[in-house]
């Protein structure tokens, strides 16, 4: 009897110990899956990150280069109407005001084009810093969601939820 009791004691206490083994490495996985899914999404993060602060280099570099075309521009306005040149061959009055009226011309619109086109490329990087922090944003909330998240089925839809919205702009 004595050793019926005590082997059913050490059966009990090894299905318990099973059970507890079984129980810590479920939370194990669970623990190792969370650390390498946001070692994944950290990857994601720092890439937006690199993006957001490349393109907001670029852009201010673009807002100077505008800023500069257009005070060009309209100092090259302000001297070509403004300063009288003449010249030293005699030609008919016609081809003189011709030459000096489309090079006056030219000068205006080469350089009123070239600030548009700065000031584009300008607004196209500062749109682009602008998603890529939202993105950055996002991740970010995502990590916190998973952190603070208890069950795998509520993660899962978290991941699923998330990622359609970060990827789809």
């Amino acid at each position: 009897f004595l050793e019926s009791s005590t082997q059913a004691t050490i059966d009990k206490h090894i299905k318990n110990s099973e059970v507890i083994i079984k129980n810590e490495l479920l939370e194990f996985k669970d623990k190792l899956r969370n650390d390498l899914s946001l070692d994944r999404v950290a990857v994601f993060a720092k890439f937006f990150k690199d993006q957001k602060d490349n393109h907001q280099k670029s852009s201010r570099i673009w807002l100077g280069a505008s800023i500069s075309l257009l005070l060009t521009t309209i100092a090259a306005i302000t001297y070509l109407f403004h300063v009288n040149t003449g010249t030293a061959v005699a030609n008919p009055p016609w081809q003189d005001t011709l030459h000096y009226l489309s090079f006056k011309y030219f000068a205006i619109i080469a350089g009123t084009t070239a600030t548009i086109w700065c000031a584009n490329i300008y607004k196209n990087e500062k749109n682009l810093h602008t998603v890529y922090a939202h993105k950055e944003v996002a991740i970010e909330s995502f990590k916190a969601f998973i952190v603070a998240s208890e069950s795998q089925e509520i993660r899962d839809a978290i991941l699923m939820e998330t990622t359609r919205a970060i990827f789809s702009m």
